[in-house]
């Protein structure tokens, strides 16, 4: 009789819900600035125009003006690995200047 008991309140409780689901909820503030939050528009421009003409040239074609690789070799007349090739690097420079840059204002601030 007892497992007969068990299994009916198994069988007939699986679907209940126990708790209250508003206390269960966390609710999360996204109150946290990131580097490109801090960082401005004119010290975004003086990042990409350090790099080198190949590069900038690059990176502003894929990510600003919304080319393909391959419009972009067909453009600079360049092969499309070297686009890509560019790309990447241009993204990594631009990380290190980006880096740099953090650095010193970290050291300013101190």
């Amino acid at each position: 009789m007892i497992y007969t008991a068990i299994d009916h309140l198994r069988k007939n409780n699986k679907h209940s819900f126990t708790g209250d689901f508003e206390s269960s909820v966390i609710y999360m503030t996204d109150n946290e600035e990131n580097a490109l939050d801090r960082m401005s528009y004119a010290e975004i421009i003086a990042a990409i125009q350090q790099l080198s003409p190949a590069y900038r040239t690059v990176l502003n074609l894929y990510i600003i003006d919304g080319f393909t690789h391959d419009e972009i070799a067909k453009q600079l007349d360049i092969a499309v690995g070297t686009s890509k090739s560019n790309l990447f690097k241009a993204r990594q420079q631009l990380q290190q200047i980006l880096r740099n840059e953090n650095m010193i204002q970290v050291a300013k601030n101190a």
